[in-house]
C-alpha cells in the first residue's frame, strides 16, 4: 500500500506539469493572426444596426475580461511571442513617460534641432511672407517653417489587449498652418512600422470556452512630411 501511494505522489505532480504544458500549449497554437483591418471591419460591423445577422461580427461585443484569462506575464510573452515585443513601442505597465507627458511629447526628425521659440516663430512666417519677405530670409527659415514633427503618445489599450500600453503617433502642423512656403502643403505621415498585440476575442454564437487570445497588428506612425494631402 506504501508503495502505490509513494507512487501517487510521484506521479501526481508529473501529471500536473504535463496538463498544465498541454493546455498552454492549446493557446498558443490558437493565437492566429489577424490584420488590423480586419478587426476594424468587425468593430464597424458590431456598431453598425443596418447590418443584418447574416453579416454580422464573427466576435461578441466587448464583455469584461474574465480574471483567468490573463496569464503571468512571461506566459503571455510566449504566446506573443519574444520576436514580436519592442520595448519602445510596447509596455505592460504605464510608461514614465506617461507620466511626464501625459498630453504627449512632439518629436522632431533628428537632422533637425527646433526650439520652442523656432516653433512659435514659424506661427508668424506666413504672416510675413504675405508681406514679401527676401529671399534669403525664406531660405534661413524655410527649415523651421517646414518641420513635421510626430507627436509621440503612450495609450491604454485596455485589458483585451496585451501588451496594454502602446506608443501611437500622429502629424502635427504647427499652429495649424501649412508647412510650405508658398503655402498648400501640410504635414502627414512619412513612415510607419507595425507592432504586434494580443487581443482577447470571442466568436459569434459559441460559449466562453471559445474565446481566446489572437494575434493582430497594428501599424504605428514613426516619421512624418511635408507634402501634399
Amino acid at each position: 500500500m506504501s508503495k502505490h501511494l509513494l507512487c501517487l505522489v510521484i506521479l501526481i505532480p508529473i501529471i500536473s506539469r504535463a496538463a498544465h504544458w498541454l493546455r498552454f500549449e492549446i493557446n498558443r497554437t490558437q493565437a492566429a493572426a489577424i490584420s488590423e483591418a480586419a478587426w476594424q471591419t468587425f468593430q464597424y460591423r458590431n456598431r453598425n444596426k443596418t447590418i443584418n445577422s447574416h453579416h454580422a461580427t464573427v466576435f461578441r461585443s466587448e464583455e469584461p475580461l474574465p480574471p483567468e484569462a490573463l496569464l503571468p506575464p512571461h506566459q503571455m510573452l510566449f504566446l506573443l511571442g519574444p520576436k514580436f515585443f519592442n520595448p519602445h513601442l510596447l509596455s505592460l505597465s504605464k510608461p514614465w513617460e506617461r507620466v511626464l507627458y501625459p498630453q504627449g511629447r512632439l518629436v522632431f526628425p533628428k537632422n533637425q534641432s527646433t526650439s520652442f521659440n523656432e516653433i512659435k516663430d514659424r506661427v508668424d512666417i506666413l504672416r510675413l511672407y504675405k508681406h514679401k519677405i527676401s529671399v534669403r530670409r525664406i531660405d534661413r527659415m524655410s527649415g523651421i517653417y517646414t518641420a513635421c514633427p510626430l507627436l509621440q503618445i503612450w495609450r491604454d489599450y485596455g485589458d483585451h489587449y496585451w501588451p496594454r500600453w502602446v506608443k501611437d503617433g500622429r502629424c502635427v502642423n504647427l499652429g495649424g498652418s501649412s508647412c510650405s512656403l508658398p503655402p498648400g502643403m501640410f504635414c502627414s505621415g512619412h513612415r510607419e512600422t507595425t507592432v504586434v498585440l494580443l487581443r482577447y476575442v470571442c466568436p459569434r454564437n459559441a460559449d466562453r470556452s471559445h474565446c481566446n487570445w489572437y494575434r493582430m497588428q497594428k501599424p504605428i506612425l514613426t516619421s512624418c512630411k511635408c507634402g501634399c494631402r
